[in-house]
């Protein structure tokens, strides 16, 4: 039976990602037996059920997503991120959640500008001009999300 999902939706790029790389595959990278973390095939399909109540964490969405990015496929959760996050006007101050959803989005674009650099599997001296920037963009980025925690709206009247 066909579930149907949200476009745009956490479920549907599981889902997507699932029919990319494998519930296998996926199962696989995200199982680490030292550490006694063990997902399984049947889980990563709940992850894609919008009615099952296993939800699948930030963490294993950003590995997801790294597995994606190293086997050559287009990076799916940080697109649906970018696209969930509202734009807020310059000088409005963002809510925390807004804030969280883009430090998100910038730190896993800093994964995958660390990940391309290592494809030879060192980082050369010229590789570094970039990844200094992306570093610094991501901290003023989560200097901005610090200070959405503590943002307190006025009220209007």
């Amino acid at each position: 039976m066909t579930k149907l999902r949200a476009p745009d939706s956490v479920e549907d790029a599981v889902k997507q990602a699932d029919a990319l790389l494998g519930p296998g595959v996926i199962s696989l990278a995200l199982t680490l037996p030292r550490l006694g973390v063990s997902v399984s095939e049947s889980l990563v399909g709940k992850w894609s059920d919008p009615e099952a109540p296993q939800r699948i964490g930030l963490h294993q969405a950003l590995a997801i997503e790294q597995l994606l990015i190293k086997t050559g496929h287009a990076p799916i959760f940080r697109d649906l991120f970018d696209r969930l996050l509202p734009q807020v006007p310059e000088g409005e101050p963002e809510s925390p959640v807004v804030g969280a959803m883009r430090t998100t989005s910038e730190a896993a674009q800093v994964m995958d500008k660390v990940d391309a650099a290592m494809a030879d599997g060192q980082i050369e001296p010229h590789e570094l001009i970039p990844l200094r920037a992306a570093v610094e963009r991501l901290q003023k980025r989560v200097a901005k999300f610090k200070r959405s925690l503590f943002f307190k709206p006025t009220k209007k009247t």
